[in-house]
């Protein structure tokens, strides 16, 4: 007489080593319909048994779209209806389902794409995540909207979440995504959503930087130049600007800063004669950091903000920000000549970028335009200042997408 083994017996036993089942190669689940269905499992590892969720709000999407950070961090909103610039609702009672999602860094960050798979709740940075934090893992029901910044139901996704993505061949998403919450105040709990259209990823990586794709000859209106004082060599951080400044020496508008650091013997107080000679490049990192040399120019990662240290020129927006869309130029080899014409020193620079192209400068500035930092510890960066943005929202509002980032 045939025994059948119940599902859930079959299963485990279709699931145990080759040791104890040398010959199993398939499953039989037997239907209640009488029928058999065979499945193939020699490459199961385990089998979950869960109970069923009861998701109380089911939205259909085609609206989207994201961030992209870097680092294969996708920050995305999907929406029932329209998002304004900011990934904010227009409309009383659209429902928006935010989250940031770790997968495969883009190719090419300007036109990031988020790579197909499955991505599940977590509070790590593995790829294959959705980050789990009421402030990035949630559904937002938009109740009002009042002088443009909605205000609704906000349920974060405490108890788990899944999403499913593909990129589909005509560059469009299909998303599937199940969120949990154990909140029990906002009239809905577990939201299931599906997602189908295209979503853009503005681009916020900011270790990102166009180039100067051209030979350059720079031609500044000032300079911005300090003296610090190290136990084997002076620092000279010369900072020549077009981008204005407020009055705490702040950019403010569009233009171009080119710092050059110079390195020359040491002195307790500042001597702009010890400035003049010629300069060839040094490692910025590891030296060697003695009189004669000018530190290359990277774009240094400081616990996850890039910042422009030693040579280099930055091209600045309108808002006087230095951005993964402006230009940036690194330089990698050359010379300074450093000479003086009565009160005036005269800058020559002849020097290679990165990419090869060539970067130049003939500028002279007046002695008024040096401040002595002697008593500071050396210093590797310019004197102008750039400003950093930072953004609040309400507890009842949306963060707006464009303005946050999880700080690992």
């Amino acid at each position: 007489m045939k025994k059948i083994l119940p599902i859930a017996a079959l299963l485990l036993a279709a699931a145990m080593p080759a040791a104890a089942q040398q010959n199993t190669r398939t499953a039989l689940l037997h239907m209640k319909s009488g029928e058999v269905k065979e499945f193939n499992v020699s490459d199961l590892d385990s089998i979950t048994f869960t109970q069923p969720v009861d998701y109380d709000k089911v939205v259909q999407c085609k609206y989207g779209m994201g961030v992209y950070y870097g680092d294969g961090e996708y920050y995305t909103v999907v929406s029932t209806d329209s998002l304004d610039p900011s990934g904010y609702p227009t409309r009383v009672g659209q429902v928006s389902v935010f989250f940031y999602a770790i997968g495969a860094k883009s190719v090419y960050s300007p036109a990031a794409i988020l790579p197909s798979g499955r991505y599940v709740a977590s509070t790590s940075f593995a790829q294959g995540t959705l980050y789990q934090s009421d402030r990035y893992l949630y559904a937002f029901e938009c109740t009002a909207i009042n002088d443009g910044k909605p205000t609704g139901k906000k349920v974060a996704f405490d108890l788990g979440a899944e999403a499913n993505v593909e990129y589909k061949s005509d560059g469009t998403y299909a998303i599937d995504i199940k969120g949990r919450s154990s909140s029990t105040t906002e009239g809905f709990s577990n939201v299931h959503l599906t997602f189908d259209g295209t979503i853009a990823y503005a681009n916020k990586d900011a270790s990102y930087y166009e180039l100067y794709d051209h030979d350059y000859n720079f031609v500044p209106k000032n300079l911005s130049a300090g003296y610090t004082a190290g136990t084997s060599y002076g620092d000279y951080s010369c900072s020549f600007y077009t981008v204005p400044l407020d009055s705490n020496g702040y950019t403010i508008g569009a233009g171009e800063l080119m710092n050059v650091e110079l390195l020359t013997k040491p002195d307790s107080v500042m001597n702009l004669d010890d400035l003049l000679g010629e300069y060839k490049v040094t490692s910025a990192m590891q030296g060697p950091y003695e009189p004669g040399r000018f530190l290359e120019g990277i774009n240094y990662n400081m616990y996850g903000t890039y910042v422009s240290i030693g040579t280099y020129i930055n091209e600045y927006n309108d808002e006087g920000y230095v951005t993964p869309n402006t230009k940036r130029g690194f330089v990698k080899d050359g010379k300074v000549t450093v000479t003086k014409d009565g009160d005036k020193y005269r800058f020559v620079c002849d020097l290679v970028l990165e990419n090869g192209y060539k970067l130049t400068m003939d500028y002279s500035a007046d002695k008024s335009c040096f401040v002595n930092r002697a008593g500071a510890p050396a210093a590797r960066t310019p004197m102008v200042k750039s400003r950093n943005a930072a953004a609040t929202a309400t507890a009842s509002q949306p963060a707006a997408l464009r303005l946050v980032k999880v700080s690992r």
